[in-house]
């Protein structure tokens, strides 16, 4: 997770520095903002196998649950400019900070799993502004497309083993949506409310297993490169290889999480 760290805040340097050297009129501006989101749809643990149960009457009761990584706190800054007076572009760059979720299934007392789900979104989106009003009160409405880079981790547990799943690369891409209302209260600041909207799902690339124990004993170091290394699809043709080479990941099936949400932003503008 620190290397899509490291990419999305070199990329905001980048543009912070480049900033004083385009921005020499009012057309430009910049803004910083923060808000939370609230999930649109989830994955359904029941299809994934991640089932979640509590003991009822000596019995093991079963239920689904719903999850997005969209959901919670996320930050955020935009950098754009203005066409004309009432249209603008604009790249947004926000961060969705790292969410776990957790899920058990207990067939009895001494046969139980849980899975500990989490991840973490860095998204970059361009977008279109079209705003109105007067010099005071200005509403907006945003229309763009999101491109993502994305980490997911997974920590299954048992009574007999541990072992961890960390997934990487793949470019997620969504469409984003935002309406709100801009006021001024200086000549080049700005204060802002939003509400937006994401539709974006996830499929990592690769996986690699990084933790594995068996009864307390770590069994990681015996493992060959095929086993330890993914490459995640959602389609492909299986086949039984009689003999696979050791020195290739192996090919696994695996599905798309979402990040959809619905949420609300507030943050500050300041025009050059």
């Amino acid at each position: 997770m620190k290397s899509s760290l490291l990419k999305f805040w070199i990329l905001s340097v980048v543009l912070l520095l480049a900033m004083p050297i385009v921005a020499s009129s009012q057309s430009f501006y910049t803004s910083l903002k923060a808000g939370y989101g609230f999930s649109l749809s989830g994955v359904d643990n029941n299809t994934t196998m991640f089932l979640s149960s509590y003991e009822n009457n000596g019995g093991s009761h079963l239920r689904t649950e719903e999850f997005s990584f969209g959901e919670g706190f996320n930050f955020g800054m935009d950098f754009g400019y203005n066409i004309v007076e009432y249209f603008a572009v604009e790249i947004g760059l926000s961060y969705l900070p790292e969410k776990s979720f957790l899920t058990k299934k207990q067939y009895s007392e001494t046969n139980k799993f849980e899975v500990v789900s989490s991840g973490q979104m860095f998204i970059i989106n361009p977008s279109l502004v079209l705003s109105a009003g007067d010099k005071l009160f200005i509403p907006f409405l945003k229309l763009g497309v999101a491109f993502g880079i994305g980490n997911m981790e997974f920590t299954h547990k048992s009574s007999v083993n541990r072992n961890t799943l960390e997934t990487s690369g793949g470019t997620p891409t969504g469409i984003t949506g935002a309406f709100g209302m801009e006021i001024k209260f200086q000549e080049n600041l700005s204060f802002f409310i939003q509400a937006n909207s994401l539709s974006m799902s996830y499929l990592p690339a690769n996986g690699e297993i990084t933790q594995y124990y068996v009864n307390g004993s770590n069994i990681l170091p015996n493992l060959t490169y095929r086993d330890k290394n993914l490459r995640l699809t959602n389609n492909f043709l299986y086949y039984e290889d009689p003999s696979p080479d050791p020195n290739k990941a192996r090919e696994v099936i695996w599905m798309s999480f979402p990040y959809d949400s619905f949420g609300f932003s507030v943050g500050v503008k300041y025009r050059f």
